[in-house]
């Protein structure tokens, strides 16, 4: 078990009776004061286990500490009109509601995670346009790197008032170049419009 002693500038390990701390290095010091080949990870994990990929066991530990990487966005009251018949169309989310990290790039509507891991990525959005046929398909997808990764169609029903549809899909994140969106496909003559509400029209994500 390691301790970043903040308060001390002081990183620590308990010892083997787990009754006292070992003061191991200097926080302020590159790589805490040990030498670079004396750290082992987990991956996954904050915990670091004894030596050898220095920059991504303390990037785990920065982890544990400030809080894996988390957001949701959404439009904020603005409907996305012009959504053109059977066109795979991206969908923005311009606000953040939160976005723990800094992971969200709200003005490309896309999550690009910094931290490699697995990653639980959902998505509602709801149609406000009227003019939908009875039988024609709703198609929302997430994207990753520019291809659907998960999907979810529904059937539009001519008595139904409201049309809305969610997907969610666990993904995994290199930690530098993967990205993610989403993507609509609305079936039937003319075009249509995305509710902006933002309980009816979001996208959000954490690691997991």
């Amino acid at each position: 078990m390691w301790w970043a002693d903040t308060a001390n500038d002081l990183l620590k390990q308990r010892n083997a009776a787990n009754s006292a701390w070992i003061t191991k290095g200097t926080l302020s010091a590159a790589y805490g004061g040990l030498p670079a080949s004396s750290i082992t990870y987990d991956p996954g994990s904050p915990n670091l286990l004894a030596a050898t990929n220095v920059q991504d066991a303390i990037d785990e530990l920065a982890v544990g500490a400030s809080g894996s990487p988390c957001f949701r966005a959404h439009k904020n009251g603005t409907n996305q009109t012009g959504i053109a018949s059977a066109t795979e169309t991206k969908i923005t989310f311009g606000t953040e509601e939160f976005d723990v990290g800094g992971h969200y790039d709200a003005a490309n509507s896309k999550f690009q995670p910094t931290v490699a891991g697995k990653y639980h990525l959902s998505t509602t959005l709801q149609v406000a346009t009227a003019n939908v046929l009875d039988q024609n398909g709703f198609f929302i997808r997430i994207f990753k790197n520019g291809a659907s990764v998960a999907e979810c169609v529904v059937i539009f029903s001519a008595n139904a008032t409201v049309h809305s549809n969610s997907v969610s899909t666990i993904v995994d994140a290199n930690g530098s170049t993967d990205y993610f969106e989403v993507y609509v496909s609305i079936l039937g003559a003319g075009d249509k419009t995305i509710s902006g509400g933002t309980t009816q029209t979001w996208f959000c994500g954490e690691r997991v």
